[in-house]
């Protein structure tokens, strides 16, 4: 939290939205410290955990709270200023969005490798050593995984929770091959002794971050520069759809009136021009329009 209040006094101080990263890396930090005392669940890391932090942001002085504000009950146990909570619902809902998924993937980490520690034990003993009996073994897992979730999983399923995109691997376990190495043997092993639910939990997550790295294949990204534009909806806008992945700022140019008789699209006349600083640190000598106008003078 100190680390947190820190940033927020040395983010901009003309910057409205000052408090959101700060309040995101307290989120980071508080479920950090959950987590590693084995106390972190989806509960608090949905819910309460986001009303510390709003509460901690309006006793840091984060944020403003109106002066006849009182605190109630928000969730059960737990009380906060509801106004503030009502805000930050409607105005940035998303605010937490990624702290939730990030922890939340965590917490199934932690839960998994709790599982697949409890399940190695588990796995036979001796292995199967022939092709067929090694085939049996995974079609016996396939159906386990099919009785308890109701979803039917394949091969490449359990090869790509054990970390691998291609069959090879699997392949020469799957047939007791004896270039199978020691690492893919316990780690196909170790699926195979999984929880079906965790199994399936785990895959969900594993196809998530392959979509997502397909889709945005340099995450996590450098903050970069967007066109500054003048209407105030962007403001809101970046913040909540980008978050601190940008440096934004307002490129606001003031025209003068057009003499009588100039035509309708002549270009007005710039008689002075403010740069607004609004999220992150922009580079002051790269904020200007003229990327997204000579964008659309080429669409």
């Amino acid at each position: 939290m100190l680390n947190a209040d820190a940033a927020f006094h040395r983010s901009e101080f003309r910057n409205p939205y000052r408090f959101v990263k700060p309040m995101q890396q307290a989120f980071g930090g508080v479920a950090s410290v959950l987590l590693g005392a084995n106390i972190l669940t989806a509960e608090l890391i949905e819910n309460h955990l986001c009303l510390f932090i709003i509460e901690a942001a309006l006793a840091g002085k984060w944020i403003t709270l109106p002066a006849d504000e009182v605190r109630t009950e928000i969730f059960p146990g737990h009380l906060g200023h509801i106004s503030v909570w009502n805000w930050f619902n409607k105005t940035l809902p998303k605010l937490f969005l990624a702290e939730i998924s990030e922890w939340k993937s965590k917490l199934l980490d932690v839960e998994s490798n709790k599982a697949v520690s409890t399940a190695e034990t588990a796995i036979q003993h001796p292995l199967p050593a022939t092709t067929g009996e090694r085939r049996a073994w995974v079609d016996r897992f396939i159906v386990a995984v099919l009785d308890t979730t109701g979803r039917k999983i394949t091969r490449k399923d359990i090869w790509t929770v054990a970390g691998y995109s291609e069959a090879t691997d699997f392949e020469r376990f799957q047939r007791n091959d004896k270039r199978t190495s020691k690492s893919a043997l316990a780690n196909f092993c170790r699926v195979l002794g999984m929880e079906p639910a965790n199994f399936f939990r785990m895959l969900n997550k594993r196809n998530a971050e392959s979509n997502f790295t397909r889709l945005c294949p340099l995450y996590p990204p450098l903050p970069f520069l967007l066109p500054a534009l003048r209407e105030a909806a962007y403001p809101d806008a970046i913040s909540l759809s980008l978050g601190t992945w940008v440096d934004f700022a307002q490129l606001i140019k003031i025209y003068r009136a057009a003499p009588e008789g100039e035509r309708r699209y002549s270009p007005a006349e710039v008689v002075s021009t403010e740069v607004v600083p609004v999220i992150g640190e922009p580079d002051p000598r790269k904020i200007c329009t003229s990327h997204v106008e000579r964008q659309n003078l080429t669409m």
